[in-house]
């Protein structure tokens, strides 16, 4: 309406700016191209060439008691499931029974240190499996869930394994 007077914008004051949203204000982006230093190599040669670790690398991070008894539990239900493999696939393809083998580790003539250290290297592996797995059992039931806790019973954990393989072996 062509009114002398009246201002173009009827709700705003004159001579004020416009009003700005609260809070930080965002800083300018600024955007730079750069060439690739290294084209036309892979992404394996370039961090090769660069001294660069594939990540996450376990060389970078400290040893701990619990990362240590998870890659154990791992490695020894490989070993316990390499052998039962063993064992069966023995079975299948030999006709000796078990006392047959069992008189002919007999004739053999090793010290009795020797056989005992071979016994308890068997029997280590199950062990240990034992034990760990107990302790993941008893964590499922939302107990010694605490940092303390999970490292006191890793502590008793690794105590009971070797009390076990001896007791085991001794049999």
């Amino acid at each position: 309406s062509g009114r002398k007077g009246e201002s173009k914008n009827k709700g705003k004051k004159e001579g004020k700016e416009p009003k700005r949203p609260a809070g930080p204000v965002a800083p300018q982006i600024e955007i730079r191209i750069f060439p690739a230093l290294y084209p036309k190599m892979g992404y394996d040669e370039k961090n090769m060439k660069l001294g660069r670790e594939l990540s996450p690398h376990l060389r970078i991070y400290k040893k701990q008691l619990t990362s240590v008894m998870s890659i154990f539990l791992r490695i020894s239900g490989l070993i316990l499931a390499v052998g039962v493999w063993i064992i069966g696939i023995s079975g299948l393809c030999c006709d000796l029974k078990v006392e047959a083998l069992a008189q002919k580790i007999e004739k053999c003539e090793f010290e009795k240190s020797f056989f005992n250290t071979i016994r308890f290297l068997v029997v280590l592996p199950l062990a240990y499996h034992v034990v760990a797995g107990t302790r993941h059992l008893i964590w499922y039931l939302n107990v010694f869930l605490s940092k303390p806790e999970i490292y006191v019973t890793g502590y008793v954990a690794l105590a009971l394994t070797f009390i076990l393989a001896c007791g085991l072996t001794i049999l």
